[in-house]
């Protein structure tokens, strides 16, 4: 019995509304008592109150539709118009379905049991004559939990409304790009204690204006730390989203202008990726593989973290030319170690001074603090194998900057150099007069 009670109690506590929390408390002490009729009828007159409750907060934000029918509850109460205000009380469930959506039409069914059964407890008339409506504890106890858990403990927003203030609360300048950030801004509104329908909808939303829309780098951050926020409070509910609603969309809307945002996106809830059907994973696969220079800089940091296209994003580095090379470090800013060994296979290829000189001012040397040990001997192995490489007038500079690393140790740089005779063998000094060498990237 003790444990039955503690759980009405927590029931009290999820109501949102003070005034609403105080007709269940009344209800709560009421089934306490045995008196199941007075419980029936404080839950509903609880759920009224919640319902006027919600409208004047809607009020505030501005809605039009809102304001209409809290005027007319207005106007029969000056006026006395008691059958305007039953009129009203008996309206509520159609509009908290239909216009506002507060609830499904599930739980509408749920709340007209409990409006059946309050009109049977409260009116005599609703009874036959000399028959007393007698409702159990377990009816009572089930009307009290359907009210809670279908409206008391959520927000005013929950179906259209919802999507478009959760999407206006991402758009906003003041939202936070950390995730953590982004629950807790979450945590107060409606994604609290939101149905699976609300979570669903936003989660396709996000995702559809991260892939579709054309949006700044702030923007799409913003939306990204959204949706991650959303799997983070609704794990169970997003994660079919990307299994089914996100898959359609990755097959049927798709072209070959959003692929890269497709792709970027499930690096950015990284545990959803894994739901994806197999045609889908295929299908982003073979575009990681192929995708153009255009797209490498928004792409591969993402897909190198992912499990299922690290492969095709490490194969599409292996494949990238001089110009590609040099394009996806200078103009996308893009550091990777992953990238130092597909640097070095073209360095080692180098078929002229000049395109040895270029890729090692243009991509070896942002490289170089991502450089490991291995990766400084390999220079010296090219170096001294490839004559291009060798005499190129850069390489004085890259060995500097990579001796100075301390990745070797000093001791064993002299030696690697020694060992190879690049000391005897390079001609680092420009001689008087030569020119500068020219940027040339081709071979």
């Amino acid at each position: 019995m003790g444990d039955r009670f503690a759980d009405l109690d927590e029931l009290v506590l999820r109501c949102r509304d003070e005034e609403a929390r105080e007709y269940i408390r009344e209800a709560v002490a009421c089934y306490r008592a045995g008196a199941f009729r007075s419980c029936i009828v404080a839950t509903w007159i609880a759920v009224v109150f919640d319902f006027i409750r919600k409208l004047k907060d809607l009020e505030l934000y501005g809605d039009k539709n809102s304001s209409r029918k809290l005027e007319e509850l207005r106007k029969a109460r000056a006026n006395s118009d008691i059958a305007r205000s039953m009129e009203f009380e008996r309206s509520i469930l159609q509009l908290s379905e239909a216009d506002f959506e507060f609830v499904s039409p599930v739980e509408r069914q749920d709340l007209e049991r409990l409006y059946a059964d309050r009109n049977r407890c409260a009116h005599a008339t609703m009874t036959l004559e000399e028959a007393v409506f007698s409702p159990s504890a377990e009816l009572a106890r089930l009307h009290l939990r359907a009210s809670v858990d279908h409206v008391l403990c959520r927000p005013p927003t929950q179906g259209k409304q919802a999507v478009n203030f959760l999407v206006g609360q991402v758009g906003s300048a003041y939202f936070p790009r950390d995730v953590d950030a982004a629950v807790a801004a979450f945590s107060r509104g409606p994604l609290q204690r939101a149905r699976a329908s609300l979570v669903r909808n936003f989660a396709i939303v996000v995702a559809k204006k991260y892939i579709f829309d054309e949006l700044t780098d702030g923007e799409r951050a913003k939306f990204a730390c959204a949706l991650h926020a959303v799997w983070k409070m609704h794990s169970d509910v997003v994660g079919d989203v990307f299994a089914t609603k996100l898959c359609d969309v990755y097959r049927a809307q798709l072209t070959d202008a959003h692929m890269k945002w497709a792709a970027r996106l499930l690096a950015e809830v990284p545990e959803a990726a894994d739901l994806l059907a197999e045609d889908v994973r295929g299908k982003i696969q073979r575009f990681v593989e192929e995708m153009p220079i255009g797209d490498c800089g928004v792409v591969l940091s993402g897909a190198l973290d992912l499990s299922f296209l690290r492969a095709q994003a490490l194969m599409r580095l292996r494949r990238l030319t001089r110009a590609e090379m040099a394009h996806l470090v200078e103009s996308d800013g893009y550091l990777r170690q992953e990238l130092v060994a597909p640097a070095l296979d073209l360095y080692e290829a180098s078929g002229s001074f000049n395109s040895a000189n270029d890729l090692v001012r243009r991509v070896l040397l942002p490289l170089g603090e991502l450089f490991t040990a291995d990766d400084i001997r390999r220079v010296v192995e090219i170096a001294s194998s490839n004559d291009e490489v060798l005499h190129s007038f850069a390489l004085l500079g890259l060995l500097e900057a990579l001796r100075s690393s301390n990745l070797v140790g000093a001791d064993e740089f002299d030696g690697l150099i020694d060992g190879c005779d690049l000391c005897s063998r390079a001609h680092w000094a420009r001689r008087p007069g030569e020119p500068e060498p020219e940027d040339d990237i081709s071979n």
